[in-house]
């Protein structure tokens, strides 16, 4: 009767753990980036198209829900959905020639109907999502409430565009995907110099026994 000797199973590779978690942190750290910078492009456009919008030639009616400093945008390109106040807006699109700006006259009335001043303002621009407009004043809102824009022009084909600055969030989210990338990259960095410090710190195996008096006892 003979015995044969169980296989033993295989050790895992010292240092493997920390080699896999470092490529797993390399690979959700740069997908995540990239997701990020992605959705950084698309908040642009939706802020535009968030911001209040008054139309030539009427009155709006504004509702701000805090008090801040708003942009002004001269906008001369994009679409007027509905508007409050005495303006009409049926989703028209509008297209005016940014070599020949509009001039254009602002009344801005609080409550009460006291003059609001308008400053100048930054002169940034945009143009995403069908929608184009530079900042051409600011306006300091005190408080929360309604408050009315009349517009005066000799044409129509632009409105008066009103909100914060279009890049904020798309600011935010491009330094918080390079921040998710540089943080997968150091962390999955640190972990496969581990790895290799552990395989090379691990002594290697003692080789197996061999020769005579190696095997299987056997009954006569």
């Amino acid at each position: 009767m003979s015995f044969q000797p169980q296989p033993q199973p295989q050790a895992q590779a010292p240092g493997r753990g920390y080699t896999m978690a470092g490529i797993g942190l390399f690979v959700v750290g740069l997908a995540a980036g990239a997701a990020l910078f992605f959705l950084s492009g698309s908040t642009e456009e939706d802020t535009v198209k968030k911001f209040a919008r008054a139309p030539a030639g009427c009155t709006t009616t504004l509702q701000f829900d805090r008090a801040d400093t708003y942009e002004v945008y001269l906008e001369t390109a994009g679409v007027l959905e509905n508007v409050g106040g005495d303006c009409a807006a049926n989703g028209a699109g509008y297209n005016h020639a940014d070599d020949d700006p509009p001039r254009v006259s602002l009344s801005f009335l609080d409550a009460n109907n006291a003059e609001v001043p308008l400053s100048p303002g930054s002169g940034a621009t945009y143009d995403v999502g069908g929608f184009r407009g530079q900042a051409v004043q600011q306006v300091q809102i005190a408080a929360a409430g309604a408050y009315s824009l009349t517009v005066t022009s000799e044409t129509n084909d632009f409105v008066i565009a009103i909100g914060g600055e279009t890049d904020a969030d798309s600011e935010k989210l491009k330094l918080a995907a390079v921040g998710a990338a540089l943080a997968g990259v150091v962390m999955g960095f640190v972990l496969l110099i581990a790895g290799n410090r552990a395989k090379r710190s691990t002594p290697a195996p003692a080789p197996a026994a061999t020769g005579p008096g190696w095997g299987a006892p056997t009954q006569q």
